[in-house]
């Protein structure tokens, strides 16, 4: 009886040493992983807002161009008409009529 007991003991004070033998907690290294986890969910947020950002600017410069190219292909078919030329003098009426006078 008192051999099984030292047998129990035994095996419980193993037990007890073998469950407490595990690795201690490197509470640095977690907290490494949980800053490392945000700062990537962080910088993957900011490339997308920048390139959101960035596919905005690229779309209202291309529409400013394409609105210019329009504009311009627009004022190339209006053709403006060139100054009339000015009509010769009537020399056969000139020294006929009387100066106006005041």
């Amino acid at each position: 009886m008192i051999n099984n007991i030292q047998h129990i003991v035994f095996i419980f004070v193993l037990t007890f040493f073998a469950i407490s033998c595990k690795k201690p907690l490197d509470i640095n290294v977690e907290i490494e992983k949980i800053v490392a986890a945000k700062t990537l969910k962080h910088s993957e947020r900011e490339y997308k807002k920048c390139r959101m950002i960035a596919s905005e600017n690229a779309e209202m410069h291309v529409d400013s161009i394409i609105s210019q190219w329009v504009a311009k292909e627009i004022v190339d078919t209006i053709k403006i008409p060139s100054k009339p030329l000015k009509p010769n003098t009537p020399e056969h009426i000139l020294g006929t009529l009387e100066p106006f006078e005041n």
